[in-house]
């Protein structure tokens, strides 16, 4: 029984992050994760994303954060 609201719970997350990128992106954001992939793959592995609501800042704090890692 805990298994099956283990997975519910795994697949509410999934939903929520799938609709969170949607709606983030319908409305114009711009966003990738720390390694300049997409955010959205399939996976509820926890990544480190950059996000912005318009494209000069998001390229300015993807390149501060990009030359801050090394």
């Amino acid at each position: 029984m805990a298994t099956m609201f283990k997975d519910i719970d795994a697949l509410e997350s999934f939903v929520k992050k799938a609709v969170g990128y949607l709606i983030f992106k319908n409305a114009g954001g711009y966003c990738c994760a720390f390694q300049s992939e997409e955010i959205f793959i399939n996976s509820l592995q926890p990544r480190s994303v950059i996000t912005a609501v318009n494209e000069p800042l998001f390229n300015e704090w993807k390149s501060w954060v990009q030359n801050a890692q090394g």
